[in-house]
């Protein structure tokens, strides 16, 4: 007989911190619960329906992708993270299996080549801002949600259904709470704020975490009593992003009232990533910031002050490797001799210099490429990444690529060379002299193949005279 009750914690689940440390998010079985449910409804998911997740473990949205259909009494197919990445794979796993129903993030969602999918009735997608393009491609097709949360309140708290009008705005909205949710839009005091007026967003009900596991101050701060409800001990969690209410009753993001960022679906306290470089021998002092403009989209970019003029940009690299996350290394790391600061002493972000065009710091120096194979790398790698001067020792994750990059990489590959990569392949070979070396391997094998089916056709025509 099951023991556990809504209260007691179903799992935890660490994020990133803005003082260096990860904090460990204590979620109760209740706002799982909730959730699940809710999205069942949406989604519309029954025992015919076919679902799957497209999440990796550590991210908190693979539970309830894993849960919600299991629940509703529906199939769900697992499989290998690298299904997800290459959008042919992904829709062929769609197709093959006829699923009905899948959560995705919008840069996988992105990757999707264009097409019918017939079996799919329902598609939500998050973990960024969804772009109206997007909205346009799937919201006349199928059931389309767009879904925001922090994971300190259960994955998901607020959700809306995607229209194809839009397609038209500058924005698409995030809709709105979830059952037993509240959202309130709050001043700096707050008070609530009209209708288009933006405010910090606020959220409380059933899916509010317990807190951050051995940080009492830190939960006292963030989530603090909720002034508005009725039930004893209630309270709100503070998400630092700014959202307005728009006149139809849903919630548009505008954005984080602190520097905490999203990149690639990844939540990033960016004081995380300047502690970890304050903690590096050589760096007297770090700013981290994100590129909006990058040719790859967006990305990290470190200013980072040296002790000695003589140290190597090259040496840091490793060294965040070692203590971060790949998703939270800089793509850029760029020495400056100091950081600019305003009046009151924090830091002038827009006296930083640009770093448009800037080839990063790579631990190998520049080598030419060769041949028709590495020639052609470098200049697919130089068009993704917006750079010149790509050489065949530099790596592709140094030069600031990162996975959803791949699926590009690998299309433009095959149509110019007429080779299909492997996504594992760029990971095991991702620099440029041995990914062309995996590339000739493949021609290799393909040119002995060829050879083979016209030895056996020669051969079957053998000892046959040609008929009147």
């Amino acid at each position: 007989e099951p023991l556990a009750g809504p209260g007691n914690l179903a799992y935890i689940i660490y994020t990133s911190g803005s003082t260096g440390t990860p904090k460990g998010v204590e979620v109760p079985h209740r706002g799982l619960t909730n959730l699940v449910c809710s999205q069942g409804d949406l989604f519309q998911v029954g025992p015919e329906s076919r679902s799957t997740n497209a999440f990796g473990a550590a991210f908190d949205a693979a539970l309830s992708a894993t849960v919600m259909p299991l629940t509703r009494g529906a199939t769900l197919y697992i499989q290998p993270p690298e299904a997800f990445r290459y959008g042919e794979h992904l829709a062929r796993h769609i197709e093959t299996n006829k699923i009905t129903a899948l959560h995705l993030p919008v840069s996988v969602l992105k990757s999707l080549p264009e097409g019918d999918l017939p079996s799919l009735r329902s598609i939500g997608t998050g973990a960024e801002a969804v772009a109206p393009e997007v909205v346009r491609r799937w919201a006349g097709q199928l059931r389309m949600f767009n879904a925001y949360g922090p994971t300190e309140t259960t994955v998901v708290s607020v959700m809306g259904r995607c229209t194809p009008e839009m397609a038209n705005s500058l924005s698409v909205p995030i809709g709105r709470p979830l059952a037993n949710t509240s959202v309130y839009v709050l001043d700096e005091r707050m008070r609530l704020v009209p209708v288009g007026v933006p405010g910090e967003l606020y959220i409380g009900g059933v899916g509010v975490s317990r807190g951050y596991r051995g940080r009492p101050g830190l939960t006292a701060q963030r989530f603090v009593p909720d002034p508005f409800g009725t039930e004893p001990g209630a309270r709100l969690y503070r998400t630092g992003d700014l959202v307005r209410y728009r006149p139809d009753g849903t919630l548009e993001f505008l954005g984080r009232l602190d520097h905490q960022v999203k990149i690639r679906g990844h939540r990033i306290e960016l004081g995380e990533i300047e502690a970890a470089l304050a903690r590096h021998p050589d760096v007297a002092n770090a700013v981290v910031t994100v590129d909006e403009e990058g040719p790859a989209g967006a990305r990290l970019v470190a200013y980072v002050v040296l002790r000695d003029a003589t140290a190597e940009i090259s040496d840091i690299r490793p060294f965040l490797r070692d203590v971060l996350p790949g998703y939270m290394i800089p793509s850029l790391i760029v020495p400056i001799a100091e950081i600019p600061l305003l009046s009151s002493g924090k830091v002038d972000r827009s006296r930083l210099p640009s770093v448009e065009g800037i080839r990063p710091e790579l631990t190998a120096g520049y080598v030419a490429p060769e041949g028709p194979v590495q020639e052609a790398l470098t200049e697919i790698w130089a068009d993704l990444l917006g750079l010149s001067g790509v050489g065949v020792q530099d790596d592709f994750f140094e030069l600031g690529g990162h996975s959803m990059l791949i699926i590009n990489m690998i299309w433009q590959i095959k149509q110019r060379l007429g080779v299909e990569l492997a996504f594992a392949d760029v990971f095991e070979s991702p620099v440029v002299a041995d990914l062309a070396d995996r590339v000739e391997d493949l021609l290799t094998e393909q040119q002995e193949a060829t050879g083979e089916e016209e030895t056996a056709a020669d051969d079957g025509d053998e000892g046959h005279e040609p008929s009147d």
